[in-house]
């Protein structure tokens, strides 16, 4: 990700965390006073709360990023498709439709997947295979570019 990209670009993943485990994990980053925070988070909480939970728990978890650290830009980018569960596809659609209200409401950023189709996941219908992980990194990298 980071080649392409002007500036210095630090990428740190947490994989299986949930939204409530990123409000421990994201305190060392805000420490460092970085000018902008871009997170992908939600698709671990899928199965266990609904769309407006979610929302509930991003706008508290963004908010209280903010409020620590003056000056943070934050960025969310949506979760990407599924094709494990219908129920959980279908909550995706409806979680990603308010997290795009949430951003444009708080004015945070906000990075569509709409170039991530089911030709990206791979066969057990969860992750991203490589063309899709390299479709997910191409997003980040041109959002990243046009804020420079």
């Amino acid at each position: 990700m980071q080649h392409g990209v002007d500036g210095k670009v630090n990428i740190k993943t947490f994989p299986g965390a949930c939204i409530d485990d990123m409000t421990h994990y994201v305190k060392p980053t805000i420490l460092t006073k970085p000018k902008h925070i871009l997170l992908h988070v939600g698709t671990n909480d899928l199965q266990r709360k609904s769309p407006d939970l979610m929302i509930s728990a991003v706008q508290k978890f963004g908010e209280s990023i903010q409020e620590g650290s003056e000056g943070i830009e934050l960025t969310l980018s949506e979760v990407i498709t599924r094709n494990d569960d219908a129920m959980l596809a279908n909550k995706v659609n409806i979680y990603s439709e308010k997290l795009e209200n949430l951003c444009n409401e708080r004015n945070w950023g906000f990075i569509k997947h709409d170039n991530i189709t089911k030709a990206h996941i791979n066969n057990f219908g969860l992750h991203l295979n490589q063309r899709g992980t390299a479709t997910l990194a191409g997003n980040f990298k041109r959002f990243i570019k046009s804020q420079s």
